[in-house]
């Protein structure tokens, strides 16, 4: 038996792009409250490498910036 995460997972792009949009929006708000807006999208930026994925990603998205 397969559980919708597990779907989820086996799509790694997917499984990313959806849980850290969540993660994104939560901690940015919360940050935002306390810091400066630029000073929350660095320590967001910073959870996101945190995570194997977003390291991967973190790579390209440096690249294209």
């Amino acid at each position: 038996m397969v559980f919708p995460a597990q779907r989820l997972y086996s799509h790694p792009i997917l499984f990313f792009s959806l849980v850290d949009f969540v993660h994104l929006v939560v901690v940015f708000f919360y940050m935002s409250l306390f810091f400066p807006l630029r000073s929350a999208l660095l320590v967001e930026v910073y959870l996101i490498f945190q995570t194997t994925e977003g390291q991967r990603k973190g790579r390209g998205l440096l690249n294209c910036i």
